[in-house]
């Protein structure tokens, strides 16, 4: 399984750490409202809220991150977000799918 790895935000209470996103089996991927929601084919989503800064320009980074890590082992292929947004990157939250 591959992973996209992306630092954590000076607003988040572990600034500068990493957070590993599963590449493997995602359905969708989108941002809506300063959100990232990408959701996985086992029912689930995982949410980066961006502090509601994130735009289309990091939904497309992610995605293009993904395609490269989807089915690879070893590293996770790292991830870097618009400066304006990387700040804001927080230790994501998983949630069932919402309609």
């Amino acid at each position: 399984m591959g992973y996209v790895k992306l630092l954590t935000g000076s607003g988040d209470a572990f600034p500068g750490s990493t957070v590993l996103i599963p590449a493997d089996n995602v359905a969708s991927l989108k941002e809506t409202g300063g959100q990232i929601f990408i959701k996985y084919f086992g029912g689930y989503e995982l949410l980066l809220s961006l502090d509601g800064e994130g735009q289309q320009e990091d939904a497309v980074t992610l995605i293009e991150a993904i395609n490269k890590a989807n089915g690879n082992s070893g590293k996770p292929v790292l991830a870097t977000l618009r400066d304006s947004t990387a700040e804001y990157v927080f230790i994501p939250s998983v949630q069932a799918w919402t309609p």
